[in-house]
């Protein structure tokens, strides 16, 4: 685990560098931000922010021209605290996930993650992430049960 941890944290590091020392600028240029200098958590795609005046100038241009096009724009730059959470609770979930998957089989590690995307779509509908659909809701309960199926039949077998 901590060797997984330190080889990750090495390729980014590496990845990044080589961005940085202009071999590949197009590879981490969310790290930098509109004047060119580093900004780790200030960054974001090369697009204005929907309320700067670059933004206004491109929707008053599309206004005159009257074209079929749309002005591209993000809401904020950076990270926010939705976003520190998200990778706070992602770092959790691939830790604790090591931890105790060490100690699992293949199959069982397997049959946690297609049994928990039931629970999950349900949560996603009700925060409002996605739109609840009844064809995906019935593919995974349709993959629930497969995996369930496939357990039963390997546990009656062992």
């Amino acid at each position: 685990l901590t060797l997984q941890a330190l080889w990750g944290l090495v390729t980014i590091v590496f990845i990044i560098g080589v961005s940085f020392a202009g071999l590949a600028p197009s590879v981490a240029a969310e790290l930098r931000d509109d004047d060119g200098g580093l900004s780790l958590f200030g960054g974001g795609p090369a697009l204005p922010v929907c309320d700067s005046a670059a933004h206004s100038e491109c929707m008053a241009a599309l206004r005159a021209l009257a074209a079929g096009e749309s002005c591209a724009c993000i809401s904020r730059r950076g990270w926010d605290t939705s976003t520190l959470l998200t990778v706070i609770a992602d770092l959790s979930n691939a830790i604790s996930s090591a931890l105790v998957f060490r100690q699992l089989s293949a199959v069982a590690k397997y049959v946690c993650r297609a049994t928990s995307a039931l629970p999950m779509y349900v949560f996603y509908c009700v925060m409002g992430r996605t739109a609840w659909r009844i064809q995906t809701f019935v593919v995974v309960i349709f993959l629930c049960v497969q995996v369930s199926v496939y357990t039963f039949q390997r546990h009656r077998a062992a």
